[in-house]
Order: C-alpha cells, then sequence, then structure tokens
C-alpha cells in the first residue's frame, strides 16, 4: 500500500473518531454520567446511532473512565507515525480497561501488530478474565423446550469446535485430545435428542 494511501486512511479514521467523540461529549454534557429517562434515546435518534452506542460513547468521552481530547490526540499522532489508525470500535472497547498502563500497552500492541478488534476483545479478556458473576439472569427452560434449546446450544457448540480445531493446528496434543473428545459426546447428545 503506497504511503499516500496509507496516510489518507489513518486520517480518515482520525476524523471518525472525533466525529464520535464528539457526539459523546454532546451526551454527556446533557445527561451526565446517568441520564434521566428517555433522553439518551432521544440524543441516540438525533445523531443517528443505536442507544447502547450513544452510552458507549459517553462513557468513551468521559474524562474518569474514557479519554481527554489531549489523550485522544497524543494517540493519533501515534496513528500518524504508524501508518496505521485503531477505530472508534477499538476505542469503546479499550474503554473497559482501566485508565493507566495496562490500557496504553494493549493500545501500543494493537497499533504496533495491527489488531482487529475480535483480536483486541481477545486480548482485553486475557488479561481481565470473563466476569464471573452478575449480569442478568438466565431464563431456565423445561420439557420440551428444554430440548429444543439444548438441541441448538449443543449444534452451536459443535459447529464452533469444528471450525475451531480445523483453524488451530498448534493445538497441544492433549488439548487437542480433550476438545475431540468433547466433540464426540456432543454428537451423542445430538444423536440422542434427535432419536426423541
Amino acid at each position: 500500500m503506497s504511503k499516500t494511501k496509507s496516510n489518507a486512511q489513518v486520517e480518515k479514521a482520525i476524523q471518525g473518531i472525533e466525529h464520535r467523540y464528539e457526539i459523546g461529549k454532546e451526551v454527556l454534557r446533557q445527561c451526565g454520567q446517568r441520564s434521566p429517562h428517555g433522553v439518551i434515546t432521544e440524543l441516540a435518534e438525533k445523531h443517528g446511532v443505536p442507544r447502547d452506542t450513544c452510552q458507549k460513547l459517553r462513557a468513551l468521552a468521559s474524562r474518569e473512565s474514557g479519554y481527554t481530547k489531549t489523550e485522544l490526540l497524543r494517540w493519533f499522532r501515534v496513528f500518524r507515525a504508524a501508518g496505521f489508525a485503531l477505530t472508534i470500535t477499538h476505542f469503546i472497547k479499550l474503554v473497559s480497561v482501566p485508565k493507566g498502563q495496562d490500557r496504553d500497552r494493549l493500545t501500543e500492541l494493537a497499533i504496533e501488530d495491527r489488531w482487529s478488534t475480535h483480536r483486541l476483545q481477545a486480548e482485553i479478556l486475557s488479561l481481565q478474565g470473563r466476569r464471573q458473576v452478575g449480569g442478568r439472569k438466565p431464563t431456565v427452560v423445561v420439557g420440551d423446550q428444554f430440548e429444543d434449546e439444548l438441541s441448538r446450544v449443543i449444534w452451536s457448540w459443535d459447529r464452533w469446535l469444528a471450525i475451531h480445531l480445523e483453524a488451530n493446528k498448534q493445538l497441544s496434543p492433549k488439548l487437542r485430545k480433550e476438545t475431540e473428545s468433547l466433540q464426540r459426546k456432543l454428537g451423542k447428545l445430538m444423536m440422542l435428542l434427535d432419536s426423541d
């Protein structure tokens, strides 16, 4: 890729981040950290973004959890020097990492190694671990509905495993053996569910 094209892409990415950051600043000004009922929805409609995105942009623009304009400008300089820019989605994911060395190091690695947002999310999860508690309590289903849902979940797991086992040739032999054993057990469960 030519340097001119690379520079143009970096500038376009920076403009996109600046535009979304300004939306976040406006949402933060009008709502504060907690918004009165309906205000976020109105602002989301005004800016043509989903409500969830509007909330994430507010967090991005928050001095405490997100980024100041000065901090963003510093990262924009790094983008220009590297000839590669992160996206607004990268920054929204980075907000889940508390400000400080961990967030800065992840950002540097994401730029150096040109991580996708999926790769960044995987690195964040490996740093922080998955949340073990909290969130909405799952809906419990019973009877035929349970079997239908179990069938869908098993099919999804089996498909996921098949794709990833094929793609991950470097798995340790022990992990591959156990994972393939799990896949066979899922197949038996599917056959049992299909026979009923």
